[in-house]
């Protein structure tokens, strides 16, 4: 056929039409234009790990040239949109949270764990009652129930304010 599959241009531009296979490489100096797919048969690596993919496990790293999860992000990340998480929420260090919180599920939990991983205290609503439990000696410490009523200790409120000590007597 006679159609022009190699042209350099007399700006200096160079136009390809089908596919460049290069052997030792290309080097570019200025930018690249690509329309269409784009496929890469090996890892990523812009600006030394600035961002990597890594092809052979599907990981894609920011800041992190060897990544070890699907996302791995050093540095400080933000969100201008939401974020939905669809399991669990590790989060090591401290964790600041704006606005509102919501915690949804049949029985919303918060959990204290401390240092050698004890679930020492929670706080949960169910059934319009607010709870703060004992993890550790399996029993509710404080509860306030839908009537507004609020109990301290074990047992269910009798009136406005029930203090009971574990034999079940009432101390207020």
């Amino acid at each position: 056929s006679n159609a022009t599959r190699f042209l350099v241009k007399a700006n200096g531009d160079i136009d390809i039409t089908g596919n460049l296979d290069a052997q030792g490489g290309v080097d570019v100096t200025g930018n690249i234009t690509v329309t269409g797919t784009t496929t890469l048969s090996d890892d990523l690596n812009v600006d030394s790990g600035t961002l990597f993919v890594d092809v052979s496990s599907n990981r894609i790293g920011i800041n992190q040239s060897s990544p070890s999860t699907n996302l791995d992000v050093v540095g400080n990340a933000s969100f201008s949109g939401g974020l939905t998480v669809n399991s669990n929420l590790t989060v090591s260090g401290t964790c600041n949270l704006g606005q509102t919180v919501s915690i949804t599920g049949t029985n919303p939990r918060l959990q204290f764990v401390d240092t050698n991983h004890n679930s020492d205290y929670s706080i949960y609503g169910s059934n319009g009652r607010f709870t703060i439990y004992d993890d550790t000696n399996s029993a509710e410490r404080f509860k306030m129930e839908s009537t507004g009523y609020v109990n301290i200790g074990t047992g269910t409120a009798q009136q406005q304010l029930t203090v009971q000590n574990s034999a079940q007597h009432s101390l207020i």
